[in-house]
């Protein structure tokens, strides 16, 4: 954990605030209303310091999330 600290430190930083949000904010309403999300995100991000690779456990499963969020099939 300290080692990917150390590599990659704004990352690290950053998730670390991000987590404790809650203490930075106590009076805050979450989620937000505002900024909520209505849909289920599926999409992969890319960043700088780290890649984030999806190797799902169940790959049939995940394309029906993936139809029910993208295609709106349901």
């Amino acid at each position: 954990m300290f080692t990917f600290g150390l590599k990659c430190p704004v990352t690290y930083i950053d998730a670390f605030l991000a987590n404790n949000f809650g203490f930075w904010y106590p009076d805050v309403i979450l989620p937000d209303p505002v900024t909520s999300q209505n849909y289920i995100e599926t999409s992969i991000k890319t960043y700088e310091s780290i890649k984030i690779e999806r190797n799902s456990l169940m790959p049939e499963l995940e394309k029906l999330y993936d139809k029910i969020a993208i295609d709106t099939v349901q």
